[in-house]
């Protein structure tokens, strides 16, 4: 679920629902170590494994360019990939999609327009930019 932080301002949060109660999770699914950074931008492309274990969603306009949020539903656990190094924000990015590898350990990013493309590999369970 997104909780919105504040009306207009475009930074929100994930959080987890408990379907029996109907009450949020306690804690915001985040990236851990981005604790003090909310979420900002506008999803464009997601893509979950087989197993239903893994949501990836790829988001563009947010303070920090395009990036991918990783978030690992069974453990409520989230990692936020950014896709460039420069965290900068084109006018293409909302040209960006998602490709899972059949193997289920590779995620491509890919901006055709721009021509960028991004590995994103499950790496000891947790995904992370490769190479």
């Amino acid at each position: 679920m997104i909780e919105q932080l504040k009306a207009g301002d475009g930074l929100y949060r994930v959080r987890g629902v408990n379907l029996a109660t109907g009450r949020l999770w306690a804690r915001p699914i985040a990236d851990k170590s981005r604790l003090a950074e909310p979420m900002s931008g506008v999803p464009v492309a997601r893509v979950g494994s087989r197993d239903g274990t893994w949501v990836f969603t790829l988001y563009r306009g947010g303070k920090h360019g395009p990036f991918v949020h990783a978030l690992n539903v069974a453990g409520g656990l989230a990692a936020c990939l950014d896709l460039r190094g420069d965290h900068s924000s084109r006018p293409d990015d909302g040209s960006w999609t998602l490709k899972l590898a059949a193997s289920q350990k590779l995620l491509r990013a890919v901006n055709p327009a721009s021509g960028e493309a991004v590995s994103i590999a499950m790496i000891d369970g947790w995904p992370q930019i490769a190479g």
